[in-house]
Formats: C-alpha cells, structure tokens, sequence
C-alpha cells in the first residue's frame, strides 16, 4: 500500500468547470499528465513571488510532525493486525 507524503496535504474543492478547463489547457504539459500535477503546477506558478515567515515554516513543520505521528500509529495498528 502506498503512503501519503508526510509533507503534503489531501485538498479537495468545488471549481466551476470553466475554471478547471482553463486550468487544465494552461498547465497541461503532456497527455499524460495527471490532473494532480496540473493543478500542482498551477498552485505553484500562483505563489511563485510569495514569501513566507518563520510563523509559516514553523506551522509546516508542526503539520509535517502531526502527519508522521498519524503515519506511524497507521502502521503499528496495521502491524498488529497481521
């Protein structure tokens, strides 16, 4: 079973569909391109010129530690089952 990155985060949203086309003939590189790394691609060229501070690096690495607790009590519980 695949593990989610501890350094990433599930979003999930309602878009107009207008928007996702526009989204997706704007950042699609290649047909097999998912759409993950289309809307990766445009959420990042959006905060290319944004800088964060110490508060914002030190909210991500507080997010980052909650995921690797969740992901280690995810595989102890599994290793109990076996």
């Amino acid at each position: 079973m695949k593990e989610q990155a501890i350094d990433a985060r599930v979003i999930g949203s309602t878009v107009k569909i207008e928007i996702c086309r526009k989204v997706e003939v704007k950042y699609r590189r290649s047909d097999k391109d998912s759409y993950s790394e289309i809307y990766a691609r445009a959420l990042e060229d959006s905060v290319r010129d944004v800088e964060l501070t110490e508060h914002d690096y030190e909210e991500i690495a507080a997010e980052v530690s909650k995921n690797r607790a969740k992901r280690a009590a995810k595989r102890a519980a599994a290793h109990t089952k076996k």
